[in-house]
């Protein structure tokens, strides 16, 4: 009687670790799964904001590039304008003489 009821307790016991043993894998299956999603949340996260930083980067050199442009177109307008302007007094004196034909 003895004997029936010892294994009756072990095989309980057992039963009980099993079940114990069951729910931690599923809670570790879960914490598994839980944790690949938010590394693949994270990964895209961050491969959206270094497509960011690429864009940002190239769009900064774009307009580097506008302005040394622009700063050249500025120079060779200066450059004409005081050219033009030191000929304009002659330029003056010829459109006269020109209307006079």
């Amino acid at each position: 009687l003895t004997h029936y009821a010892q294994t009756k307790r072990r095989r309980l016991e057992s039963a009980t670790r099993s079940t114990q043993n069951s729910q931690r894998i599923e809670q570790l299956t879960a914490l598994h799964k839980m944790a690949q999603d938010t590394l693949n949340f994270c990964t895209k996260v961050l491969r959206s904001e270094e497509n960011t930083r690429r864009e940002d980067e190239r769009e900064r050199r774009d307009v580097e590039e506008e302005m040394r442009n622009a700063e050249r177109e500025k120079a060779l307008a200066e450059e004409f304008l005081s050219r033009f302007g030191s000929n304009a007094g002659m330029s003056g004196d010829g459109g006269g003489r020109s209307d006079n034909n």
